[in-house]
């Protein structure tokens, strides 16, 4: 997809057009919406990233990086129960995602810190 090769070379303004035309043709598209999710994140609109996420999961509840994504906005926005249950269910689909299970352990750490006082590393 062309909004992916665009965000890739760091070019999020123009992956976010090119994902709105995408989601303009085909607006059941999971794969869209995870993608503007991570232009979202790239762009630092973190609420508008959870939707997205949220969207691409109601449209394919098997989508890992959609869990994956919503995992790491929740992490990112100290939610922390809420994204280790995202990362749990992204694993649950994909034991192997390595890269999950390293966000998930730093998820737990967060929220065991939160949970003694301590800010999150």
């Amino acid at each position: 997809m062309q909004a992916e090769a665009l965000l890739e070379t760091g070019r999020a303004k123009e992956a976010m057009e090119a994902v709105r035309r995408a989601i303009e043709i085909d607006p059941a598209s999971a794969l869209a919406y995870v993608l503007r999710g991570r232009i979202d994140v790239e762009l630092g609109t973190l609420d508008d990233a959870g939707g997205d996420f949220s969207k691409a999961i109601e449209l394919d509840p098997k989508r890992v990086d959609a869990y994956a994504g919503r995992g790491e906005v929740l992490l990112a926005t100290k939610e922390f129960a809420a994204a280790l249950r995202d990362f749990d269910k992204a694993l649950v689909l994909d034991p192997n995602r390595t890269d999950v299970v390293t966000t998930r352990e730093k998820a737990q750490q967060a929220l065991e810190a939160f949970k003694r006082g301590e800010p999150p590393k």
